[in-house]
């Protein structure tokens, strides 16, 4: 997910400087790409846990069987979800864009966008792999290639520096798709090119399909799939509705979306640091020390998530000026951005409880409780947006609504569901 995001920040950054369609339809369209990699996203969290687990029962010889297992499974069901994405996504996109220049630009994007699935489902699950031994430095060089030739390649592309053409939108996909390749170089060389990795976890030792255990691991990662999907595609949603206000307002939102996710980037980091840990504790049946670690994390989360939002809220202005010269665009976002502050505050807390939920591996409860927080979102925003028509700041305090509500199940949860009785 890291990496989705590095993409979206410095895609909005260059599109940013195009107009306000070119903003608009990466948004739609970088959002519906998105929305496809989140199945490839639960599938591997399912892994996450699965290994995550035996690393804490000390199986590491098992870790390589799921993992190998695990390729074979992601890269086919990207295949599946390619040929869905590249065929019916216009006539799907057809259907809810008013805009006919925005509904163009968004093909455009989509179409050289699609065939990078197998590229990013395959990044997944290495972060898994990596997330689960819980040896995390490397991926931090892998977001940070990511980021590097992702922005070059946009500044290439996008306005045709260097001598080649400017592509607009168009190149702003290709960047991502060749930043997205790199990356999965780079895990496919310092992965299979250390030869202790390799024997220590059994890595590439698979010989026969092993149906029991791919059914188990679809049994743990099916939940997360929909979940994740549901999630994305609730702020996919979201973001549809956001066009039927207006093309300005769209472009504010993908501002928007870029900071957010921007500001999320501790926050995920400590949340899948929770997922991981919590399913670590549980293999070891340490199971006392689930609940303080929660605490820990979360207090931790808040406070790096205040520190994260000042420096933002003091250079505003400032900041979205790197985004867009259009003075009346800039105007429009700042409201919504006093909006999205409080609504940080509330996924700070929100989102380790959450992950907690998910690293105990009671996939169907925190399937249960995306589904609810997500209908209650879409139903608020529908009401506030279409129907009462209050425009696009109160169209995003439907993000409050929805992590408020996440807060209040997930800690339902932890507090008084049979979490400790659950078997992978």
């Amino acid at each position: 997910m890291l990496i989705q995001n590095v993409i979206s920040v410095t895609d909005t950054m260059f599109l940013g400087r195009v107009g306000e369609v070119a903003l608009g339809a990466s948004a739609i369209g970088g959002l519906m790409y998105v929305v496809f990699t989140m199945i490839g996203l639960g599938f591997s969290i399912g892994i996450q846990i699965m290994t995550g687990r035996r690393n804490g029962e000390r199986n590491f010889s098992s870790i390589g069987k799921i993992i190998d297992h695990g390729f074979l499974l992601i890269l086919f069901l990207a295949f599946l979800l390619y040929l869905v994405f590249y065929f019916y996504s216009s006539l799907f996109l057809n259907y809810f864009i008013s805009s006919k220049e925005i509904f163009e630009s968004s093909i455009a994007y989509i179409e050289i966008r699609s065939w990078a699935l197998f590229f990013s489902f395959s990044n997944y699950l290495f972060n898994s792999f990596y997330i689960g031994i819980t040896k995390t430095k490397i991926l931090t060089l892998s977001t940070l290639i990511t980021a590097l030739v992702n922005v070059f390649l946009d500044y290439v592309l996008i306005f045709g520096n260097f001598g080649f053409s400017e592509m607009g939108i168009a190149g702003a996909a290709l960047a991502s798709n060749i930043s997205e390749i790199c990356t999965t170089i780079f895990f496919i060389v310092v992965t299979f090119g250390n030869k202790r990795i390799v024997s220590f976890f059994h890595l590439i030792k698979i010989k026969k399909i092993d149906f029991k255990l791919s059914a188990s691991i679809f049994k743990l990662s099916y939940p997360l799939m929909i979940q994740h999907f549901i999630s994305l595609g609730g702020w996919f949603v979201f973001f549809l509705i956001v066009e039927k206000i207006s093309g300005r307002a769209l472009a504010i939102s993908n501002i928007i979306r870029s900071l957010y996710v921007l500001m999320m980037i501790p926050m995920w980091g400590m949340a899948i640091s929770t997922n991981t840990l919590v399913s670590n504790f549980i293999g070891e049946k340490s199971y006392d020390k689930v609940i303080p670690l929660i605490k820990k994390i979360t207090f931790l989360c808040f406070i790096i998530t205040i520190f994260t939002i000042l420096p933002i809220w003091i250079f505003l202005e400032p900041i979205l000026n790197i985004y867009t010269e259009n003075i009346e665009l800039v105007k429009g976002t700042i409201p919504v951005m006093y909006v999205l502050f409080f609504g940080l505050i509330l996924l700070s807390v929100s989102i380790i409880l959450f992950n907690g939920v998910s690293g105990t591996g009671n996939t169907k409860m925190s399937l249960i409780i995306e589904s609810s927080c997500i209908l209650i979102y879409l139903a608020y925003s529908y009401y506030i947006a279409l129907y009462l028509n209050l425009g696009v700041v109160w169209a995003w305090t439907s993000e409050c609504i929805y992590f408020l509500s996440l807060l209040i199940f997930s800690f339902i949860y932890m507090k008084y569901g049979k979490w400790r009785n659950v078997k992978l």
